[in-house]
């Protein structure tokens, strides 16, 4: 006789004969056999037997029916077949005359049974345990692609453990978790922090067991007594190893105890299916962060760096919206006061986007004349005026593929703005003298001091140009709305500064960093940088103090009495000068006898608010 026997789920170990007559599965209290889950039909699928032969129908269920994890509408059956419907997972046993294939061997390949301390392998190959723990239901098949789509949003090894570790709750209900990275070479783990498990730490992890199964590239199930005081109960823990490439690379490892629930070899298998799909994850993004900590570590070498540093809550929102910007294609409009590092959070957008293996192309605007704007903007043909000795390849056409950062937009003429608007919203321009139209592939990345919303009501900004510029807006806080970053950035220009010291410094004293903090800073991040490179060139002792700095206000440095450097007079000087002037820059220039561009590099290194 054929049976159809539960192998999970309530009636679990209860058989019924499939015969001629149908035997009808299904949602519904008129079904042979009912199974009351959501996600079966009520009347789901009817098994019965022909000759010799089982077949199975499915009924047009919402959800279909599986064979041997596989969505069959119909189909011959044969002992040891298994067939899901929704989290309920069926097996035909019994004597199959066409196999003469006995029960007793087919249970013995199939289920599980195992005592207190034995331990089940599952394959030396981690993709034959793939196979081995393929979807046997219709939920099985909606996690695995839920866990996969929430794995591909992951950036970082955090979110990853993070996000994967939410999943295994939601499937497996552990008592207890823990993932670690293997590292091969020392036969060693590193265990990740998991949140959701904070009394699960490295010291009571079955690390013994994690590295066993790294080692022989199989999961295993372990059962185990435990007792406390009179209160016995059943320990049970599966462990997936995580290959990429034939190489081990994590582990992963969930326990529960009784009465809480028990795992079982359906459970071990759907594990290695998680475990087999999270681990290209985990490998690609610990190389996306290696290759960050590279580029980081190589641009603090050159002096520069591309890391918006802070630990504030609002710089840690503007963070957020750069990542979002980047993986936009939007024209970006980026705001704040002078010395916020508007250029520096340009260059994190463009070299974080599509574009960012093409060009970054800087324009300040406020530092051209508006009669060579154009020019210089879209470059010339030879002959198009006098001196116009050879063609000149414009800004616009430099930054094709890449980004155009438009620095101090705000001071652009009319004139100037129309000519900028022409070619984002066209992506055509005319050299000086051409005949023909050039095309040009770019994306606008635009900053300002300036209040453009007013700039629009007095009629000194266009409004068509603002709306096209401002299709992703960033704004970027004052250094005295977020005094929690002052320190780690002091730290981080100490750390970069280093390489320009004339004696061996060891760090910044700590009252310095609370005396910095409590600086108004009107100059913002690159009045701060620039004081603790003076600092830095002016240090006598091992560790920067609070009389190395200057008050940056403008006035006198009154820390060390009468005595100015030369970097203090000038800036106390040309803040007098812009201030005499109204702040008009070409005519400061005119008084101060510099050109307006080294007045404009003066500002930038003083980090005089202008």
């Amino acid at each position: 006789m054929v049976q159809l026997t539960a192998k999970t789920g309530p009636n679990k170990g209860a058989s019924w004969a499939i015969t001629a007559k149908a035997l009808v599965l299904g949602r519904g209290t008129i079904c042979d056999v009912v199974i009351a889950d959501p996600m079966v039909s009520r009347r789901h699928c009817e098994i019965y037997q022909v000759g010799s032969e089982v077949h199975l129908t499915d009924l047009g269920s919402s959800n279909t029916t599986l064979v041997n994890g596989a969505p069959i509408k119909e189909c011959v059956l044969n002992i040891g077949d298994e067939i899901a419907l929704g989290r309920v997972v069926f097996m035909v046993t019994g004597v199959n005359p066409a196999s003469a294939q006995s029960v007793a061997d087919t249970t013995e390949a199939r289920t599980l049974s195992l005592s207190e301390g034995e331990a089940l392998y599952l394959t030396n190959k981690v993709e034959e345990a793939m196979l081995q723990g393929r979807p046997k239901t219709v939920q099985d098949m909606s996690t695995l692609f839920a866990i996969a789509r929430s794995l591909s949003r992951t950036t970082t090894v955090t979110e990853l453990v993070d996000t994967l570790t939410e999943r295994l709750i939601e499937r497996f209900h552990p008592m207890c978790a823990w993932m670690a990275r293997y590292h091969q070479e020392d036969d060693d783990l590193v265990f990740y922090s998991l949140r959701q498990f904070p009394a699960c730490s490295s010291t009571n992890a079955p690390t013994s067991t994690m590295i066993r199964t790294l080692r022989d590239q199989r999961a295993m199930l372990t059962p185990t007594k435990s007792t406390s005081g009179s209160r016995k109960s059943l320990v049970t823990t599966l462990v997936a190893p995580m290959s990429v490439g034939g190489e081990m690379v994590a582990v992963v490892t969930l326990q529960t105890q009784t009465p809480q629930s028990v795992y079982d070899d359906t459970d071990l298998e759907f594990l290695i299916a998680v475990a087999y799909q999270a681990a290209p994850f985990f490998h690609t993004v610990e190389q996306v962060e290696r290759l960050r900590r590279d580029n980081e570590r190589l641009r603090q070498r050159a002096g520069e760096s591309t890391t918006m540093v802070g630990v504030s809550k609002s710089i840690g929102h503007v963070r957020g919206l750069i990542q979002k910007a980047a993986r936009s294609d939007l024209n970006v409009l980026i705001l704040g006061e002078t010395g916020t590092g508007k250029e520096l959070a340009a260059r994190m957008i463009h070299e974080q986007s599509s574009r960012g293996d093409g060009p970054f192309i800087i324009v300040n605007c406020a530092a051209i004349p508006k009669e060579l704007f154009e020019s210089e903007l879209f470059g010339y043909e030879k002959g198009a005026f006098t001196g116009a000795t050879q063609r000149r390849i414009g800004w616009v056409e430099q930054a094709h593929g890449g980004t155009l950062f438009l620095d101090e937009v705000g001071d652009l003429s009319l004139d100037n703005q129309a000519r900028i608007l022409r070619v984002i919203e066209l992506g055509t321009f005319h050299r000086v003298g051409a005949e023909t139209e050039s095309h040009v592939d770019i994306r606008v990345v635009a900053a300002t001091n300036r209040d453009l919303g007013i700039g629009v009501s007095d009629g000194t900004f266009r409004q068509d140009l603002y709306h096209r510029l401002n299709g992703f807006e960033i704004h970027i806080p004052p250094l005295r709305e977020r005094p929690s970053d002052v320190p780690v950035l002091a730290d981080h220009f100490f750390q970069l500064g280093l390489n320009r010291a004339k004696r061996p410094l060891t760090g910044i004293d700590p009252e310095t960093l609370e005396y910095l903090a409590s600086r108004p800073w009107s100059g913002n991040v690159r009045e701060l940088r620039s004081s603790v490179n003076r600092a830095i060139a002016l240090a006598r002792s091992g560790m920067l103090v609070k009389e190395d700095f200057a008050t940056g206000s403008g006035k006198a440095e009154e820390i060390r009495g009468e005595i100015l450097s030369l970097a203090a007079v000038e800036r106390q000087h040309i803040t007098k000068v812009l201030g005499e002037c109204g702040r008009n820059i070409s005519q400061a220039a005119r008084v101060l006898e510099i050109s307006r561009n080294t007045l404009y590099n003066k500002i930038s290194e003083y980090g005089i608010e202008v």
